[in-house]
């Protein structure tokens, strides 16, 4: 009988080492880490910063940050109100908070808000025949 719950108890640990988690991190409609230029019309003066955090308890994690709503909550805090849509000169940073038995993951986003509604639509040079 003992073998036989040895088993189950390397089959069940097997199991854990073997499984994983692929959580979605965030949608992204344009995205560069070189220097871009965009032209746009409004702009804050002021940037802004956006948090979400997960809870974990003796390292279980119980809910996990979101980066996206990280992102819209940056956007939504600019000092002006609704009227921004995007970011530009954004990080993104990934803190983890532990205390005694419990600890918080987060996602810290921070950026100035622009308003991409008033850019300009280039178009594109067609070519000649």
């Amino acid at each position: 009988m003992k073998k036989e719950s040895n088993r189950y108890a390397m089959l069940v640990i097997l199991a854990l080492i073997l499984s994983n988690c692929s959580p979605r991190i965030m949608d992204y409609t344009i995205i560069s880490s070189k220097n871009v230029s965009v032209e746009y019309q409004e702009r804050s003066e002021k940037r802004t910063t956006g948090v979400h955090s997960g809870f974990q308890f003796l390292g279980i994690p119980f809910t996990e940050p979101n980066m996206k709503e990280a992102v819209d909550r940056a956007i939504e805090s600019a000092p002006e109100g609704q009227m921004y849509d995007a970011l530009i000169d954004g990080v993104i940073s990934r803190r983890y908070r532990w205390f005694v038995l419990f600890g918080l993951n987060q996602y810290v986003v921070e950026g100035t808000p622009i308003s991409t509604h008033t850019m300009k639509n280039k178009e594109e040079p067609k070519p000649t025949n």
